[in-house]
């Protein structure tokens, strides 16, 4: 006597008759090895183990499938430690925004952490025969779309800091340490503000050592490397591929950026914003207008600024609206009364309010 009843020959289902099942291994569906109706492979079925979980060997164009880029949300990398903030994130390059300002497609802006590429108004004298853009080294190893790991350094930012997050960039492709590599080839400077970083991100693994960083530094300034570069006769001559001098020439005014960093100032106090520059001549620089402008042809300080900023960094001031050579043009001029084409009157040595 059956303790249920025999399988049977066929099986039909809303009269589509459905061939005898392929024998199948005990080992998945219990005792049973012969072709199995629906009853008895649901009779036969034991627990057993859950299927593993996916990892990171599934990959989507390079990128573990857990962080591709279609996910609706931003998860972190499997690296085989606890998910805490030391693990890095995926994300990709939007644009290069200056030398330390970075915009990632899924963190946002961002600055470079315990590295800096020194300013031009600031106390480090560049040499005469530096003919690079500040920006050339960091977009010549992260373009635009470049898939990075992004590890946080310190405090991350939040809605009552208006400071860009900084962080650890790591090349996707080759692990190549972003940070790492400017002050390497002579691009960068290690910061006065490095041994605090580490202080607030003792709790996290940090793929910088500072002591290593400031012995690249010491070997790059003695190599001759980057803004360290030596304009004497041996200098230029050399072929050893250690100098700056084998790199193609590329003029840093020639270079301009498509968005910058601002201070717009408020009642609540000054924030930092993006600012989209005035776009350029893909073709080149524009031609050259001469004085054929002064102060009494703009209406406002903002349309001064705009003609200013169009011409200056090609032919300087040509036609002499910044007469005490501050970067502010026509300071004398009313502001335009539109709030959100509103520009301060910053000069390059300070902020002067109520000008």
């Amino acid at each position: 006597m059956y303790a249920f009843p025999p399988p049977p020959q066929q099986l039909t289902i809303l009269n589509f008759p459905v061939p005898a099942l392929t024998p199948v291994s005990s080992g998945f569906v219990g005792p049973y090895s012969s072709p199995l109706d629906g009853f008895h492979l649901l009779a036969s079925l034991t627990a057993g183990d859950d299927l593993p979980p996916k990892t990171n060997d599934d990959v989507v164009n390079g990128i573990p499938a857990s962080n591709s880029f279609s996910s609706p949300t931003f998860t972190r990398l499997n690296s085989g430690r606890p998910d805490n903030n030391s693990l890095l994130n995926l994300d990709r390059v939007e644009r290069i925004l200056d030398a330390n300002t970075i915009q990632l497609k899924r963190t946002g802006v961002v600055r470079l952490a315990m590295v800096r590429m020194p300013g031009t108004t600031g106390n480090f004298q560049f040499p005469d025969c530096f003919t690079f853009s500040p920006s050339y080294k960091i977009r010549q190893l992260i373009p635009k779309s470049t898939a990075v790991r992004v590890q946080m350094v310190g405090s991350a930012s939040t809605p009552n800091n208006n400071n860009p997050p900084t962080v650890v960039l790591i090349r996707d492709d080759d692990s190549l340490n972003v940070n790492r590599e400017l002050i390497r080839t002579g691009f960068a400077k290690v910061t006065k503000a490095s041994v605090r970083t580490l202080i607030e991100s003792e709790q996290q693994t940090i793929t910088l050592d500072l002591d290593e960083l400031l012995a690249l530094q010491n070997q790059a300034q003695a190599n001759g490397l980057g803004i360290f570069l030596r304009c004497d006769a041996e200098s230029s001559e050399r072929s050893d591929g250690g100098g700056i001098s084998n790199l193609p020439v590329v003029e840093a005014r020639f270079e301009p950026l498509e968005r910058t960093m601002e201070t717009v100032w408020t009642d609540d106090g000054g924030k930092l914003q993006l600012r989209t520059q005035t776009s350029k001549d893909a073709t080149g620089p524009p031609n050259n207008p001469g004085d054929a402008k002064g102060c009494s042809d703009f209406k406002t300080y903002e349309d001064a600024l705009r003609w200013f900023e169009k011409y200056e960094p090609y032919y300087g001031d040509v036609a002499k609206l910044d007469r005490d050579g501050d970067g502010v043009p026509c300071p004398g001029l009313p502001h335009t009364s539109d709030g959100n084409l509103n520009r301060m009157k910053i000069p390059k040595t300070g902020v002067t309010m109520g000008r």
